[in-house]
């Protein structure tokens, strides 16, 4: 159970660096939502 919880875990934390790599990357994004995702 918990090596389930920790694959879930890794995939989200993957996701979420991915999004925020391409955010930072497209003209345009939100500024706010970059500062919000860097101070969390």
């Amino acid at each position: 159970m918990l090596s389930s919880s920790h694959h879930i875990l890794n995939n989200f934390i993957y996701q979420m660096n991915i999004f925020k790599m391409t955010a930072e990357e497209t003209l345009g994004f939100d500024s706010e939502i970059l500062a919000f995702m860097k101070k969390s």
